[in-house]
Order: structure tokens, then C-alpha cells, then sequence
């Protein structure tokens, strides 16, 4: 993936780093420091530092296909889905896993936080969940 920098002038940037294609989802957070976050048939989801362009963090929990990435909204928690119903909640900043939920077999295909990034849904195959993260 090929990304340009927005302040400072225009450079490209790329990205590489996946042992399988990428080709699921690539998402940027605007808020400085600005983000770059991209989910893999790897099953690993990465975290880019997009003013030197090289993978930041790996974050491995997944046993199957990363299909899904969201950023809450302030930016400090990074949500994956994945094949086989896995849904991990991570920490931007140190790259931990804060908490894993499994949807039994549903492959989980979009994850999005509510506004106030207090909930997140997921959608599988079969349903729609609601997690309230207060409650982790």
C-alpha cells in the first residue's frame, strides 16, 4: 500500500510487511500522532508509524483471516475481526491485547465503535453484537 503524507509536503510512503496479501482493510486515524492501521489474510493486524513508513507493532491473536479494523474514536483502542468469529479489542500505544471475545463459527465481517467509544458492534454472519466496553 502506498500512502502520502499529508503535512510537510507530498511524499509517498509504502507499506509492506504482511506475509499475505492485505487485502482486507487498510484505516488511518486523523488525530496527531496520525495512524495507520492495516488487517491481513495473515491473520496479524499492523500497526504502521507513518512518518518513517515501517510496521510499528504486530498484533498476533488471531487463529484465521483479519477481515476487519476499526480505531475508537479517540484513537487509543483498535478493534479486529476476523474469519471463524474473533474479536480482539487492542491498545494503540503498547500493542496489547486488552480483551478477546469469541462469536463461535460466525465470521465476523465489520466492527464499528459508537461516537462516544463506549460501544462497539460487530457484524457476522448470522448476527449483529453489541459490546458495551464499559462493562470490560
Amino acid at each position: 500500500m502506498i500512502a502520502r503524507q499529508a503535512r510537510g509536503g507530498i511524499r509517498p510512503r509504502l507499506f509492506q510487511n504482511h506475509l499475505q496479501p492485505a487485502a482486507s482493510k487498510f484505516i488511518l486515524h486523523f488525530q496527531a500522532p496520525f495512524r495507520l492501521a492495516s488487517a491481513s489474510f495473515d491473520a496479524t493486524v499492523r500497526l504502521w508509524d507513518t512518518e518513517i513508513g515501517v510496521c510499528a507493532n504486530t498484533l498476533r491473536n488471531h487463529t484465521k483471516k483479519v477481515y476487519t479494523i476499526a480505531f475508537s474514536p479517540d484513537g487509543t483502542m483498535l478493534a479486529s475481526g476476523s474469519l471463524g468469529g474473533q474479536l480482539n479489542i487492542w491498545s494503540v500505544s503498547t500493542g496489547d491485547l486488552i480483551r478477546t471475545f469469541n462469536h463461535g463459527s460466525a465470521d465476523i465481517f465489520e466492527v464499528a465503535w459508537n461516537a462516544k467509544g463506549n460501544r462497539l458492534a460487530a457484524t457476522s454472519t448470522n448476527a449483529v453484537s453489541l459490546i458495551d466496553i464499559q462493562m470490560m
